[in-house]
């Protein structure tokens, strides 16, 4: 790139060491060749202008110090991050390579100087911001940034000195505040340490004082940029970046570039689709917003992928490939794929759909960004094929069997499966493996029992039946009531008018008893967050809409729809519904569990039947 720059026509003369400039250097100078000034007085100075040297050799020793530093973090960086990533290792390398060609004056002409800090400015920055927006998603941010800097490498012969010292100030002011932007919304720290200290050593290059901190300005500069390559491991500055702006947040700093430059994806796995398999499980596993399982989840599975390269075994490499691209596992039933082809367990497409729905945005594939939702992404039959026939081990004896085959073996035929004593309906507490249950059921003790010892034991069980028998019977003595009514209703979603908006649901008006009512729901209980919450639940009202002209008492509750398979468990609620108190208090929604929950916030619309039971007196 340096030689398609061409040789450049310099218009300053050199100026001895020791001698300063007499005039004040412009306001929008060049960074880059502000960092990268060659200590030695034959190089002769760059777009800055001529600039005040250090007069003494501790300002040479100083500068040649600051330049070698710069150099080897930058290399170091390249290093650490070519496996993963090579254009931020290009990025580092450019960098690396001006960095030396300064230190050392006879590697380069004096055109070579001028052009090796150009290139490194406008082509190694935006690689390195490249690299922020691609492994966040913005891919067209991205490939503008490179664009633009490709499209100034060429033309720097055109624009002048002073044209270039404009562009080169302005290259460095917007990658160091994308990258600061990047890090902030991505939480990784650092990438913000990065991006303010190149925010910084500009502002520095600006200052009047020709000294800082009793070492020349330039060389503070460098050290700044020296200081911020140290604080990542895998990565650092050349010249003007700072090791945090682009490849090294560090093992576990995933928002940003090193999820994907920093580790090593498994070696030696020989296959790409086995390569980007473990890459995914190492994201996943240095992410440090995932769950603490997840992580040790995706940690196991990357080091089961790298091994499995090893060995060779098929059945091994395709845990990496098959599984769900969001709980890092191996779908246990329906497997969807978006429109790209990555794939999710039912439950994970589920949650990404009420998450979605919670925070009022279309749902995206975690992999590709694409928008995502039940009549776009498709199952597929392939996969769910291909991952039932895989081999699993049993939880109980150990063994490998098909998964398909695994269930039923672990309920029926394994020797090891924990069991039941077959006398615990009068009370044997005795749990334990399948091939020692006729030694104790031999030697059980309960039925010698006589009945009174057992009556204690009947009891309780008793209690807990009667308990359902008796939510049943009050279903079945409300059947019996001379006013009964239901319909099937259709809660909607909504958005509350608050700053920040929460969901709600409500339903169309319906008549019941010659009544008109409404019914509204909420998430958690208007929790803030609830996209934040493991655990979801709903809960609903009931509002009277007309005039009562007498107090009405009713009972109600709600079942699933038609043609719905949502678990909710019967539980009858009364009310007195007067002109003054039309409105019920919210009342927990009676749904299995969270799943459940999350199957009904990720449908469009939550299809229930009301039952409601006028209770004459």
């Amino acid at each position: 790139v340096s030689s398609s720059l061409g040789a450049r026509e310099l218009s300053e003369e050199p100026i001895p060491p020791g001698h300063g400039s007499p005039e004040e250097p412009p306001l929008g100078l060049q960074i880059a060749d502000f960092c990268f000034r060659r200590p030695a007085p034959s190089c002769p100075p760059g777009p800055l202008g001529p600039g005040a040297m250090a007069p003494a050799a501790w300002g040479e020793w100083s500068a040649a110090l600051s330049h070698l530093t710069l150099g080897a973090v930058s290399l170091h960086a390249a290093a650490s991050t070519a496996q993963a990533s090579r254009g931020a290792a290009a990025g580092f390398l450019l960098q690396a390579l001006a960095a030396t060609t300064m230190l050392a004056p006879g590697l380069g002409t004096d055109e070579d100087c001028i052009a090796g800090t150009w290139v490194a400015t406008v082509i190694g920055l935006p690689l390195l911001a490249f690299d922020f927006h691609w492994v966040n998603g913005d891919r067209s941010s991205a490939n503008l940034l490179l664009g633009g800097g490709m499209v100034l490498a060429v033309a720097g012969d055109h624009l002048g000195a002073e044209g270039r010292s404009v562009a080169g100030q302005a290259v460095v002011l917007v990658v160091a505040v994308t990258i600061l932007i990047v890090a902030v919304f991505t939480t990784n720290t650092y990438g913000m340490w990065g991006g303010a200290m190149l925010g910084a050593a500009s502002l520095l290059s600006r200052l009047e004082q020709d000294r800082l901190l009793l070492l020349p300005k330039e060389d503070v500069c460098r050290w700044a940029l020296a200081e911020a390559g140290g604080g990542g491991p895998a990565a650092g500055p050349a010249g003007a970046v700072p090791a945090g702006a682009g490849a090294a947040p560090g093992p576990g700093a995933a928002a940003g570039p090193a999820a994907a430059l920093g580790e090593a994806a498994g070696p030696g796995i020989p296959d790409e689709a086995g390569l980007a398999g473990a890459r995914q499980l190492q994201e996943a596993a240095g992410d440090p917003d995932a769950p603490p399982k997840k992580r040790l989840r995706a940690a196991e599975a990357a080091e089961a992928a790298a091994a499995a390269a090893g060995s060779g075994k098929l059945e091994e490499r395709l845990y990496s490939v098959l599984c769900c691209t969001v709980c890092l596992d191996l779908p246990k039933a329906s497997v969807y794929q978006c429109t790209n082809g990555h794939l999710m367990c039912a439950g994970c497409f589920i949650h990404l759909l009420a998450d979605a729905r919670l925070k009022e945005e279309q749902a995206t594939c975690p992999n590709c960004r694409c928008e995502i939702s039940k009549s776009l992404c498709c199952r597929n039959l392939a996969v769910e094929k291909a991952v039932s026939e895989l081999p699993c081990e049993c939880g109980f004896c150990l063994r490998q069997f098909p998964r398909a085959l695994l269930e039923r073996h672990q309920k029926e035929e394994c020797q090891d499966r924990v069991t039941q004593c077959r006398y615990k309906r009068i009370g044997c507490p005795w749990h334990g493996p399948f091939h020692e249950l006729p030694l104790h059921e031999a030697a059980c003790t309960h039925p010698a029992k006589t009945g009174s010892e057992l009556m204690e034991i009947l009891d309780e069980m008793d209690q807990s039946h009667r308990q359902e028998l008796q939510l049943y019977s009050g279903i079945f003595s409300l059947l019996s009531f001379e006013k009964i009514g239901y319909t099937e209703v259709q809660f909607r979603p909504y958005r509350t008018d608050d700053f920040i908006t929460r969901l709600y649901y409500e339903t169309p008006r319906f008549t019941v008893l010659n009544q008109t009512w409404v019914l509204k729901a909420r998430v958690n209980d208007s929790e803030r967050n609830p996209n934040l919450s493991c655990r979801r639940t709903l809960s609903f009202q009931l509002l009277l809409k007309s005039k009562a002209a007498a107090p009405l008492e009713c009972s109600f509750l709600l079942l699933k729809g038609p043609y719905d398979d949502v678990q909710i468990s019967p539980v009858i609620y009364h009310f007195v519904f007067t002109n003054e108190s039309s409105e019920t208090d919210y009342v927990p929604l009676p749904i299995v569990d969270s799943v459940e929950c999350n199957k009904l916030l990720a449908a469009k619309n939550i299809n229930l039947r009301l039952f409601l039971f006028q209770i004459q007196k």
